[in-house]
């Protein structure tokens, strides 16, 4: 065969030359700087030219069989190449490309974690290549994208002929185990704060208690649906929150009269800017024990599940309203860990008064805005009980669904 080389004086360009020439295959070599190829062959033709200029790759084309680009560069030097190769090839007639790609740009193929750590080192460098993919996508050509992210291993992806050499999922279980191991910490630092400040009343700042389980949710909800995903939650969260909060504080509905004093810190409009947050770390909270119980919102689901989902997640929520501050085979789809994560979460929340009944604590008297005096140690005890048999019963309910075991 007669291929064309573009990159051929760079470390993997040169290998290329290296071994097409070894395979007895002609070779024309379009570089920058001819000296700088130091190969030396008989069947090796050498073009001075910039792979981005349209006339200098046509050039090099004429009578080729097929094209390898093995450019790296910078800027939008793969953008700019890809589309000469494109227009080039048509003129001369070489359908056949071969294009040395990154597995960067499968961005659906990555964890929300590895998505945005290789966005912000390697912003620029996707941006070109997904570019140069984009436009062999819609040619006609007959192409090939090589995305290594080693050199060993190989398997051919059927459809648009995409070859991927090394694993990619090798970075990915990196990081998995990693967020799984910061979740988890999360995890128990918000327990051991909810617990430190009822039992032994450390006085922790319930901002930074907060804190804690809306990174967790942040985290849980970018590795289930995405940075974007979890974007739009907290959008919705922190909208529907303040307008039903303020709504309830002047008309009393849906929540009731009631008001929030200063203890909580600034406000926006008459709710404190603590509300928003606990409503997007706890609603998520139960959108995922909802997902358990029912079953997982996916696109292609059930129509009920998708209403069902949501529907319970409401109740499950509405739980926690109660107790806020007043200053089909989930398994199969993620490990049961991940649940499990999300569920600790929750049942911390619903333990908080259950464990301020226990430790006990002065019982004083108070008055509601009737003039009716209660006991503080009644208003505890009925709070533990409601949350025993609400928040309490829907992890255990939840828990005994994950780990129910698969009949047949």
């Amino acid at each position: 065969m007669n291929l064309v080389v573009l990159g051929a004086t760079g470390r993997t360009g040169r290998l290329v030359v290296e071994q097409a020439l070894a395979a007895g295959h002609t070779v024309t070599a379009l570089v920058r700087s001819p000296q700088k190829l130091t190969v030396a062959n008989p069947n090796l033709r050498v073009v001075a030219g910039e792979a981005t200029d349209r006339s200098a790759l046509a050039r090099a084309l004429e009578g080729a069989d097929a094209v390898i680009s093995a450019l790296g560069g910078g800027g939008s030097v793969i953008a700019d190449s890809t589309a000469a190769i494109v227009a080039a090839g048509r003129q001369t007639g070489v359908s056949r490309v071969v294009v040395l790609s990154s597995w960067v740009v499968e961005r659906d193929r990555m964890d929300a974690v590895t998505r945005l750590l290789t966005g912000i080192a390697m912003g620029p460098v996707i941006k070109d290549k997904s570019a140069g993919e984009q436009a062999l996508r819609r040619s006609d050509l007959e192409w090939t994208s090589i995305q290594p992210p080693q050199r060993r291993d190989h398997r051919l992806i059927s459809g648009q002929q995409k070859l991927l050499i090394g694993r990619l999922s090798r970075m990915n279980q990196r990081n998995t185990k990693l967020t799984t191991t910061i979740l988890w910490v999360l995890a128990a630092a918000y327990a051991v704060a909810l617990v430190a400040n009822i039992a032994f009343q450390l006085s922790i700042p319930i901002a930074l208690v907060l804190l804690l389980s809306v990174v967790f949710a942040l985290i849980h909800g970018a590795v289930r649906y995405g940075w974007s995903g979890i974007a739009v939650f907290i959008a919705v969260c922190l909208v529907v929150s303040n307008i039903l909060e303020n709504t309830s504080i002047l008309t009393g509905f849906p929540f009731g009269h009631y008001h929030y004093t200063d203890l909580l810190g600034p406000k926006l409009f008459l709710v404190p800017l603590l509300i928003g947050p606990a409503y997007f770390a706890n609603g998520y909270f139960a959108w995922v024990i909802g997902n358990v119980l029912i079953g997982e919102v996916r696109r292609g689901a059930s129509a009920f599940t998708t209403f069902a989902v949501p529907f319970i997640a409401s109740f499950l929520f509405a739980l926690f309203i109660r107790f806020r501050p007043g200053g089909n085979d989930t398994a199969r789809t993620w490990p049961r860990s991940h649940y499990v994560q999300a569920i600790v979460m929750y049942a911390a929340i619903g333990l908080t008064p259950v464990l301020t009944f226990l430790v006990g604590g002065s019982n004083s008297p108070i008055a509601d805005a009737a003039g009716a005096v209660w006991q503080t140690r009644s208003i505890a005890e009925s709070v533990a009980t409601v949350s025993l048999y609400t928040m309490i019963f829907a992890v255990v309910l939840s828990t005994m669904k994950l780990f129910q075991p698969s009949e047949g």
